[in-house]
């Protein structure tokens, strides 16, 4: 299982796993939220600061994927589909589109 260590007075940061087996927790990264299990079950994609990244739970070698996420890029809005190649972000935006439409588009049968 892989997690953030959180208790009700601390925030470290960071992906660790826990093993059922030994019942132990061992810290994978310093930085990254959120993540998702890439379909192999060996690597782990996780966001720092403003990068995509991915650590090997089993090597720990971390590797850059994406150096710019791009601006408004929500923490918690990030999501790997399960083909392990596509990619969901949401990003915060204070703009919005307003579609009008003309007369010559009015449905049939309506004046």
């Amino acid at each position: 299982m892989a997690g953030i260590p959180i208790t009700a007075t601390t925030s470290d940061g960071g992906v660790v796993i826990y093993s059922l087996e030994t019942k132990k927790y061992e810290r994978l990264t310093n930085g990254g939220f959120p993540f998702a299990w890439f379909p192999d079950g060996r690597r782990i994609l996780y966001r720092d600061k403003n990068s995509l990244w991915t650590v090997d739970f089993e090597t720990k070698k971390t590797q850059p994927i994406l150096d710019r996420l791009g601006t408004g890029i929500q923490n918690q809005a990030l999501a790997l589909a399960p083909d392990g190649r596509t990619l969901l972000a949401v990003r915060a935006d204070n703009q919005s589109d307003i579609w009008m439409l003309g007369a010559a588009e009015t449905a049939p049968g309506t004046p």
